[in-house]
């Protein structure tokens, strides 16, 4: 094989890689065609954030609901985040606790009403 036909067939070759991780209206899927960011984070056909079940979730992968406000009061949640490698993933075990709900109250502007009066209480004890 000359050069250049090794050079085209080499060309040729990652483009196929590449592109599939592109659908038709080039928007980059994963291989299990789910749609992604750059930075390969599960997102849905709005480009809001999503775990691999669809659940809403924001950029620190925390579950809210459709409104991005926090929707889970479960005292732990379970993400799973993507790796800097493509292929893996790792589960990170996240804590909600009051610190996290002083966070919400000065980080976020909106919140739900599921923990209004946690969070009423947080600021009369400050």
């Amino acid at each position: 094989m000359s050069t250049t036909g090794y050079a085209y067939a080499l060309s040729f070759a990652r483009h196929k890689q590449q592109a599939k991780l592109y659908n038709k209206n080039h928007e980059f899927v994963n291989e299990n065609h789910d749609f992604v960011n750059e930075n390969h984070d599960f997102v849905n056909e709005n480009h809001e954030f999503v775990n691999e079940n669809h659940d809403f979730v924001n950029e620190n992968h925390e579950f809210v609901n459709e409104n991005h406000d926090f929707g889970d009061d479960s005292l732990y949640i379970y993400v799973r985040r993507r790796s800097p490698h493509f292929d893996k993933l790792s589960d990170h075990r996240r804590h909600r606790s009051c610190c996290n709900l002083r966070k919400c109250v000065t980080e976020q502007p909106v919140i739900n009403i599921a923990h209004s009066s946690a969070i009423l209480q947080i600021l009369l004890q400050q």
